[in-house]
């Protein structure tokens, strides 16, 4: 499974008090083996909000890597977290000359068909406001505001340098890889993309294996975009997937079962 949970609705964008346990219980009734989190929060000491440790609790996974990318007053951390139900012998971030490029990370996973190895992946975002989302819906209107339509195509050059180079190094990463390969995440892209196709390579897309339609993953300004994938090395089979229609963060989660080759 993959899921951009949003920091579990920290900041009660859904005006919902349930938004947290709501996952919770999604998660619990998919039971998943091998579970990536995007826009991951936790805090070391706020009672409600100790997400790393409750799920490991909750969920009997007790394997994790969480790849802090941000941290506040100390004990408040964001970042991605790879949870899963067989032992971790190895993860990394994956850097670029040294550096974090704080957009994926790896876990190599020793399953009972051997070992795998699992990129969760959050590419870069537009960053677009709320006022930014106001002037594309006006775009029609003759009196659009042209300095704020330079705004938005700015914000959006930039993300496009900024995802390019994440996908090239993290391709390159995927390229030497010894173990048989799985990625998922949010790419905050479409199928038509360079990040897509760069990064899917001779992967299986498993909605494309096994689904059918648009498929989005993706709830917030024109819901219909598919940016949330589960990339699958060609030595496993895709036995099934689905798009849980789980209205609980701008995302929905993802969820593929898969199954080593018989040779």
């Amino acid at each position: 499974m993959s899921y951009n949970v949003r920091n579990f609705d920290l900041y009660n964008w859904e005006h919902n008090s349930n938004t947290k346990s709501s996952i919770y219980k999604m998660l619990v009734d998919e039971q998943p083996d091998i579970l990536c989190f995007q826009e991951f929060y936790s805090s070391d000491n706020d009672k409600g909000w100790t997400n790393e440790k409750d799920i490991s609790e909750l969920l009997n996974l007790t394997e994790h890597f969480f790849s802090i990318s941000n941290t506040v007053e100390k004990y408040e951390h964001w970042g991605l977290c790879t949870y899963s139900r067989y032992p971790i012998v190895s993860h990394g971030n994956i850097d670029h000359m040294g550096v974090n490029i704080n957009a994926g990370i790896y876990t190599d996973i020793k399953t009972p068909s051997g070992i795998v190895r699992v990129y969760n992946v959050h590419l870069q975002s537009f960053h677009l406001n709320y006022k930014d989302y106001e002037t594309i819906d006006l775009k029609n209107d003759s009196s659009l505001n042209l300095k704020a339509g330079k705004s938005i195509f700015s914000k959006m050059k930039r993300t496009y340098v900024t995802r390019g180079a994440q996908v090239q190094v993290i391709a390159k990463h995927i390229s030497a890889s010894p173990y048989p390969v799985f990625v998922c995440g949010d790419f905050n892209d479409t199928p038509s993309s360079f990040s897509y196709n760069t990064l899917k390579g001779n992967l299986k897309d498993a909605f494309l294996e096994k689904s059918w339609g648009i498929g989005f993953t993706y709830d917030y300004w024109l819901p219909i975009f598919r940016i949330d994938y589960l990339l699958i090395d060609p030595r496993w089979n895709i036995n099934n997937f689905k798009v849980l229609g789980e209205d609980l963060s701008d995302h929905y989660p993802v969820v593929s079962t898969i199954s080593p080759l018989k040779h």
